[in-house]
């Protein structure tokens, strides 16, 4: 509570006859104390203006005694400048020349006008420091304003997409903090990017490889940026016309290229006679040219090949030389 001293003055006149006057006045003296301010947390976006009010500063503020006014709290004392984002008053940058020596004093009525700001992208963490006074004192220790700033940033999944020529590849944008609305940019090194759609997700349908890059500008002019590698491959089926399984490890299998690149898959091998001697729906491993663990003669073999549910299909001969 507030500090008290009850103090007599005593005031004697007296008069060139010498006669005398006394009167006693009895004096209360109250001892202020001085505000306390505890630390300032916030999170914001990078861009984002954060707008103060008096509250934003009294949650850190108590007046133990509430003395000279009730619940006093009269102005606040700008004592340091952030080092990365903008303080500003009525919009307008605050200098340091502004605050000299002494801090840049704001009154109560005028914090609505000051606001922070982060402009860049870069920086996560930003701090001043303040002061405020009771209309009496101020506190005894500076507070600070510690803002945390949530980065806008932008991601494409995977670092590589692999298509076949011919195909086209989804692209999608995942933004993470930032203000909406967000506008996207979609670029690629090539003269013929064969981008279709302009906004988070777009389909790539690029004739080569290429590097493909999204910009993303929040509301508040923040951009960044991201980009994948597209690689194009031919994945057309070749498929050999025979091979030796000799055991010299030269063409000892029968090697379907690119068949890996098709989801679905069924090769099937049969005799002169019509007889299946092989099958598989996956051909995870290339056929030996064995039939139920026994090597095959030499001759000629007909396969049908169903790739994607039957969309392409191949028949023809493959000759086993042993």
């Amino acid at each position: 509570g507030t500090e008290v001293a009850d103090k007599t003055l005593s005031i004697t006149t007296t008069t060139p006859n010498e006669a005398s006057n006394s009167v006693t006045q009895l004096i209360r003296i109250v001892f202020n104390q001085p505000p306390q301010l505890t630390n300032i947390e916030l999170n914001i976006n990078s861009g984002e203006v954060y707008s103060f009010t008096p509250e934003t500063f009294l949650e850190a503020y108590t007046d133990p005694d509430n003395f000279p006014t009730e619940g006093g709290f009269e102005a606040v004392l700008i004592t340091s400048l952030p080092e990365t984002g903008q303080l500003r008053l009525s919009q307008e940058p605050i200098t340091q020349a502004q605050l000299g020596s002494e801090g840049l004093l704001i009154e109560r009525e005028d914090i609505p006008l000051l606001s922070y700001v982060m402009p860049s992208n870069e920086a996560i963490s930003d701090m001043f420091s303040w002061n405020a006074t009771d209309g009496a004192e101020f506190a005894e220790q500076n507070a600070t304003v510690t803002f945390t700033i949530n980065l806008l940033s932008v991601s494409l999944g995977n670092e590589v997409e692999e298509i076949c020529n011919g195909e086209s590849v989804t692209l999608i944008a995942v933004t993470e903090s930032g203000e909406a609305p967000f506008s996207y940019e979609w670029t690629c090194d090539l003269g013929n990017c064969a981008i279709s759609g302009t906004e988070a997700s777009v389909s790539v349908s690029p004739t080569e490889s290429s590097t493909y890059q999204v910009t993303v500008t929040d509301a508040n002019g923040i951009q960044t940026s991201s980009s994948v590698q597209v690689n194009v491959t031919d994945c057309a089926l070749v498929i050999p016309s025979g091979f030796t399984p000799n055991g010299d490890n030269v063409n000892d299998t029968w090697q379907l290229q690119n068949i890996s690149t098709f989801e679905n898959k069924i090769v099937e091998v049969y005799d002169r006679y019509g007889h299946q001697v092989f099958y598989s729906n996956n051909y995870s491993a290339p056929w030996t040219g064995e039939y139920e663990g026994k090597k095959l003669p030499t001759g000629t073999y007909y396969y049908r090949i169903e790739l994607d549910g039957g969309t392409q299909s191949y028949q023809g001969k493959v000759t086993i030389l042993q």
